[in-house]
């Protein structure tokens, strides 16, 4: 059962990002998926996605990985995966370079590759939490 639940998560990680790049694809395509990614760029970058939004949202992604890791190094017995560790390390990793690199803001789908970034996060840390809640409750 453990394993089917990776494995969906994992998929539905995957299945997320090639949605994002379905929608950047169409915006070049359909003009009417082009003007609703344009628009709905403009009103989340001034709410949601503001630049001071983005960099509190990185830090506390980078904080919560680095705190995970410090656990799973200190305190073998909870036995925490590191590669889904890892994982999370590279998702924070990616949200970072979309943050800052040009050309990834550039994209029509911008805030939808945000929105997808934080949504494969927030997904990849549910084995985390369930290994730390099993593992802590056996010892």
């Amino acid at each position: 059962m453990k394993k089917i639940v990776y494995l969906l998560i994992n998929v539905l990680q995957v299945l997320t990002f090639i949605g994002v790049f379905i929608l950047e694809y169409l915006s070049k395509r359909k003009g009417g998926v082009n003007h609703h990614l344009i628009a709905r760029k403009y009103q989340l970058k001034e709410g949601i996605y503001s630049d001071f939004n983005l960099i509190i949202f990185f830090v506390i992604m980078l904080t919560l990985a680095g705190v995970l890791y410090l656990i799973a190094k200190k305190y073998r017995k909870y036995n925490l995966s590191m590669l889904e560790i890892l994982k999370l390390t590279i998702i924070t990793v990616f949200f970072g370079a979309c943050i800052i690199n040009p050309s990834i803001k550039a994209l029509n789908g911008y805030v939808y590759l945000l929105s997808s970034t934080i949504f494969v996060y927030a997904l990849q840390l549910i084995p985390v939490i369930k290994d730390f809640k099993l593992n802590k409750n056996v010892s």
